[in-house]
């Protein structure tokens, strides 16, 4: 029988001498035990340190879940294993038992980790509610205002909702997005959207600027942005100056009020 112990006691050591607790991301070793511990921290900070290299915190979550399935993948076969050095019956039939069938282990890049980060965010409840509600923003009849208040749910130009060959209504509206700038777009000529028809001053005849409602009178003023169409009888406010439109327009003019004498008149004060 001491044989058979010290067969089994070597064969459980050979066991627990195994080099299988790793993880690399860019060749760089990442591998946690405790998961969990570190996965309460990335939900506090953009970033946390492993294996003395800084991660975004939404790539090594991701990480985390794989090393989690690794590290079970690897606790099955361990358990398997040692069921069986259990079993056996003679110190010959222990050494008989080949240490093998872990997974391989995980070799990945912050590129890869970042895609599949992605596509978690991507198939969140959340971002599916944002995209159902973009799917809706056009159905649904809401005023200036209230379209600017949920303006990130609007579809943006060239995009889901707003892809380049999909025909436009009028009242249809589309974000740019460019950078820091956010602009939400009105479409006041119906059209397919184009790549070269970008919202804009060149594209004045086909969209308009969403902008937040005044009532257009001496006290309180429309603020003028080039781009924008007119109505007759309503005031509109530029540079601190004041300007009563004589005339309406369909469509905007890449100009200042200044510049546009048989649309507006300045008010003297």
């Amino acid at each position: 029988m001491p044989k058979l112990w010290r067969a089994r006691d070597a064969k459980r050591q050979e066991i627990y001498d195994k080099d299988i607790h790793h993880y690399y991301i860019d060749e760089q070793d990442a591998y946690v035990s405790n998961t969990l511990q570190v996965k309460d921290k990335c939900g506090r900070q953009e970033e946390v340190e492993v294996g003395g290299h800084l991660y975004a915190s939404n790539i090594l979550t991701v990480a985390l879940d794989e090393i989690a399935d690794y590290s079970e993948q690897c606790g099955k076969v361990t358990d398997g294993l040692l069921s069986r050095i259990d079993a056996a019956q003679t110190a010959e039939e222990v050494e008989a038992i080949v240490v093998e069938g872990y997974p391989e282990m995980i070799h990945t890049t912050t590129a890869a980790l970042q895609t599949k980060a992605d596509k978690a965010i991507a198939k969140s409840p959340e971002a599916q509610a944002v995209t159902f509600a973009r799917a809706m923003m056009n159905s649904v009849s809401l005023t200036a205002s209230q379209a600017l208040e949920m303006q990130v749910l609007f579809p943006i130009w060239g995009e889901k909702d707003a892809e380049f060959g999909k025909e436009v209504e009028i009242g249809f509206r589309l974000r740019v997005v460019e950078g820091e700038s956010d602009t939400l777009f009105e479409v006041i000529q119906k059209h397919k959207l184009q790549a070269d028809w970008k919202p804009g001053i060149e594209t004045a005849s086909l969209y308009k600027i969403v902008e937040a409602e005044h009532a257009g009178t001496l006290d309180d003023p429309i603020p003028y942005v080039q781009g924008m169409a007119f109505e007759k009888d309503k005031y509109y406010e530029q540079y601190g100056v004041i300007y009563l439109c004589i005339l309406t327009t369909v469509t905007g003019y890449p100009n200042d009020l200044k510049d546009l004498p048989t649309i507006v008149q300045e008010v003297k004060q």
